[in-house]
């Protein structure tokens, strides 16, 4: 009987059973319909010809029985489903939840064979009307009779089906529940619970069978960024998106779980080799070169992606997706979009930089933070205008930290925002004491990172540290990066706007190695751009280069700012800079970063007191 109650003619008939009655039930005639409200049956035989309504339209429709179905023309299309069945009446109870009417119980009742027995002693009248013996009992039966339904069963239908519908409720919210107890709401992927569950139960399998399988650890790159720019909305429409990609390079045996944030994990059981993982990796790889498209806005997402295999590299789970991780920061570290299988080396590298981060908690704490200064040259007077302000981490038992290993981390941590604080402090202070000494005043350039850029009390710290060091405005100079400066367009003009209007000058950093809108860069109040050393160290030898920084020095001139190039080392560097009208220059050429000391007898020796 399920597929008859899931053909569309019987879905039909629930439907107009459940809009209303037909009008031929309303009159007091016997006549054949489809469908008999139960109830009325029993108080039509109590109480006659009562014309109450029946119909439930404002309320949860009454029980209903079709006694006859062979003798209903409604159910002429169906008598082929119940022809090889002894079923001759059906009841159909609404099942009710809070005054509505939630579906419906159907309950199929078989013809019946009907026994009359007669003997000499039963009524006269009657029996003088049948042949007889005298005194012989006989009997009389009758096939394929139709049974009535009482009020007493339909009432028991009805509690039956209220049950049966509890019971059934009560299940669905049970799996409910437990559904959202192992998959994420955002993506409707298993979470951590059940993957780890799932990976006890792939581990015992492929011990008993002598298999592999992997763990993959994967990573949506700059996602924070994107997440922070464009709002919670599409970075939760962006994990979607990646989680439906992920999912159409797997296998069915495979499981994709959302391990947390913007990171996922993979389940790769039944695999002959590491090759075939590798194969999954790539095959992610290039799904997310195609970009990802929300309305007219393109992204461009890479991911980070780490493999460790069991049994080689864990015979847990724990084991396997702490050393996956590992894998994938490696991953990021190489320059992101790319796979790493773990490596036991990996791990030494990892607790490294464990112990790196646990003491740059300390270093401002212990004073172990330094800066440097390297000179700026103007081409045009071949004067020192000016010193960018270098962080420097002297650790005591280590020496130098070179930048690009704390200076992350420092990021990630959000140790950026204090430390950057006491570079603008200490720069400044600098800077100052030059000026006191009596040698010519400078600009002191400082670099500010995107965390730092998103305070909210930015301008008004820069402000206070102006004050405190008595350094006027015009002599600090704030370098951001171009993708920083692209992140926010409108905060970034609002925030540059406001330090312009105090005197500070802004520069953009490493310019040509982020991502910018030319169109845009207009309207900052910008007052430098500064060339990255990257273009600079081939120039002489990349016709392309050197195109490039002509560009950039023709549209930097063109928008009214200065030009400085980075990184210059060699004198034909320098002359090439000079014969395109570059402003100024910085690099080892002139000077490496120089210490406190070192860069004030530097500037002693330019400018003799």
């Amino acid at each position: 009987m399920v597929q008859l109650e899931e053909r569309p003619i019987w879905q039909q008939m629930l439907s107009s059973f459940q809009g209303s009655f037909p009008e031929c039930i309303e009159c007091h005639q016997e006549q054949s319909v489809p469908w008999k409200p139960a109830v009325r049956l029993a108080q039509q035989s109590k109480a006659g010809n009562d014309e109450r309504d029946f119909t439930g339209k404002n309320s949860v429709p009454l029980p209903y029985t079709i006694n006859n179905l062979y003798q209903e023309p409604a159910f002429e299309a169906l008598i082929p489903d119940f022809q090889s069945t002894p079923i001759r009446s059906i009841l159909i109870v609404p099942l009710q939840y809070h005054q509505q009417c939630v579906g419906y119980l159907s309950i199929f009742r078989n013809e019946i064979d009907t026994e009359i027995l007669w003997a000499g002693h039963w009524n006269e009248d009657e029996r003088n009307l049948l042949p007889r013996k005298s005194f012989a009992a006989w009997r009389e039966i009758k096939e394929g009779q139709i049974q009535m339904w009482t009020q007493e069963e339909i009432k028991l239908a009805q509690s039956l089906g209220t049950h049966l519908y509890m019971a059934v409720m009560q299940k669905r919210v049970e799996g409910i529940i437990r559904h959202q107890a192992s998959h994420d709401l955002l993506t409707d992927l298993p979470n951590r619970a059940l993957f780890n569950e799932r990976i006890f139960l792939a581990l015992a399998n492929a011990h008993g069978r002598g298999e592999i399988l992997a763990v993959v650890f994967l990573d949506l790159d700059r996602f924070k960024t994107i997440n922070d720019t464009l709002g919670h909305a599409v970075g939760d429409q962006l994990l979607q998106n990646a989680a439906s990609r992920l999912k159409g390079c797997l296998r069915k045996v495979d499981t994709l779980a959302r391990w947390g944030g913007d990171e996922f994990t993979l389940l790769l059981p039944q695999i002959s080799c590491a090759e075939d993982v590798r194969k999954t990796a790539q095959r992610i790889l290039d799904t997310f070169s195609t970009p990802f498209c929300f309305g007219n806005q393109e992204l461009h997402i890479t991911t980070s992606i780490g493999i460790a295999l069991a049994p080689y590299d864990g015979e847990d789970a724990e084991t396997l997706v702490k050393n996956a991780d590992t894998a994938m920061y490696c991953a990021k570290q190489l320059g992101k979009n790319n796979y790493q299988f773990y490596a036991p080396t990996m791990n030494i590298k990892a607790l490294g930089q464990l112990v790196l981060e646990n003491n740059l908690y300390k270093a401002l704490e212990r004073e172990e933070f330094l800066l440097h200064y390297q000179p700026q040259v103007d081409l045009n007077t071949g004067e020192i205008v000016g010193m960018e302000a270098l962080l420097r981490w002297q650790r005591p038992e280590l020496g130098l930290v070179p930048p690009a290993q704390f200076i992350p981390l420092a990021e990630e941590s959000g140790l950026i925002v204090p430390i950057g604080e006491w570079v603008l402090r200490t720069a400044c202070t600098q800077n100052r004491a030059w000026q006191l000494a009596g040698l010519p005043p400078l600009r002191i350039a400082v670099n500010f990172s995107a965390r730092q850029f998103q305070q909210p009390n930015l301008v008004k710290t820069i402000a206070q540290v102006l004050k405190e060091t008595g350094l006027e405005p015009g002599y600090l100079e704030l370098e951001i990066t171009e993708s920083l400066v692209m992140q926010n367009v409108d905060f970034t003009i609002s925030v540059l706007g406001e330090l312009q209007a105090l005197g500070i000058h802004v520069s953009i950093d490493d310019f040509g190695t982020g991502y910018s809108s030319l169109s845009s860069l207009m309207y900052f109040p910008l007052d430098t751009l500064k060339i990255d050393q990257s273009f600079i160290r081939n120039l002489t030898t990349n016709p392309k280069n050197a195109a490039i920084i002509t560009s950039v020095i023709t549209l930097g001139h063109g928008l009214n700012l200065k030009v400085i190039a980075e990184g210059v080392e060699t004198l034909a560097q320098l002359e090439f800079l000079r014969s395109v009208k570059c402003d100024a220059v910085q690099g080892y050429l002139f000077s490496r970063p120089l210490s406190a000391e070192a860069a004030t007898q530097f500037n002693e020796l330019i400018f003799p007191i």
